[in-house]
């Protein structure tokens, strides 16, 4: 089983558009396979971002503030210390998205930094969870275990719960 395409989209109570939404489409040709849209005009967020709850620290100055909330505070979370955009995603997306001129060999060389980067990262996962590597390599048909004699590695459930 794979998911082929989602989407969750945050609303306004007041409004039927959406303020944001993050998207993932597997089969994405022209377009990044996550990605994040912004939809709100400037004024229609910091008005939400005004009225915003006080549960977390960072609400709460926002709302007790007398300064007008800006866009540019918004963290939106992007795949944590393992998953986050590197930078050919970035200029990938400044060439598709603002039509940046390229050279030859630019798109090519943005992929093979970007599988480097993304290989990088794989062995980075398995380190942080190594428990669920050996499981996906067992179900390819590899024989994987533990040499011993000292005690496996743990999980590092705090990288893999890091936002």
């Amino acid at each position: 089983m794979a998911i082929e395409k989602s989407t969750i989209k945050v609303f306004a109570a007041t409004s039927r558009q959406p303020i944001f939404r993050y998207e993932y489409e597997r089969n994405a040709a022209t377009v990044p396979a996550a990605h994040v849209h912004v939809h709100a005009h400037r004024d229609a967020f910091t008005y939400l971002m005004a009225r915003s709850g006080t549960r977390t620290p960072r609400a709460k100055r926002r709302v007790q503030s007398n300064e007008v909330p800006k866009l540019e505070d918004v963290h939106f979370a992007v795949g944590g210390h393992r998953f986050r955009p590197c930078l050919e995603d970035v200029l990938h997306m400044l060439i598709d998205e603002f039509g940046v001129d390229t050279h030859h060999g630019t798109i090519e060389a943005l992929d093979e930094g970007r599988i480097a980067w993304r290989r990088k990262q794989v062995r980075s996962v398995v380190r942080d969870d190594p428990e669920s590597a050996a499981d996906a390599l067992r179900s390819l048909g590899y024989d994987v275990r533990w040499p011993g004699p000292e005690p496996e590695p743990h999980v590092k459930w705090n990288r893999l719960k890091a936002r």
